[in-house]
């Protein structure tokens, strides 16, 4: 069996947290420190990380009770301090998607996240 290694690790995530899917709140410290984890598991392994920003929503339609623009935009900054600091790769998926509302335009989903 031919062995793979990736070389890189694309990590694009908290989208999930943010909207509490397993019914408990996680700070975005939390969610940095997890994607931390991630990214030093795959640094350890000689694989160059990419750490992407969190997409732009203002509601989750299964979660109405959340409004996670501002959190969405705090998170980022974490990202982006994290990248900076490791020397990731960051890709800025928010700054090029995000309309006036701080939401995703519809033309790229239809349920706004």
């Amino acid at each position: 069996m031919t062995e793979k290694h990736p070389g890189k690790a694309v990590i694009l995530c908290g989208t999930n947290d943010i909207a509490q899917n397993d019914g408990v709140y996680v700070s975005n410290e939390e969610i940095c420190d997890n994607i931390a984890w991630m990214a030093a598991e795959a640094a350890g392994s000689g694989i160059k990380v990419v750490l992407c920003s969190v997409l732009p929503s203002t509601h989750f339609y299964w979660a109405t009770s959340i409004h996670p623009e501002d959190t969405i935009i705090q998170l980022n900054v974490l990202i982006k301090a994290l990248a900076e600091e490791k020397g990731y790769e960051y890709v800025d998926y928010y700054s090029a998607l995000v309309d006036s509302n701080k939401g995703l335009p519809s033309q790229y989903s239809s349920d706004g996240c």
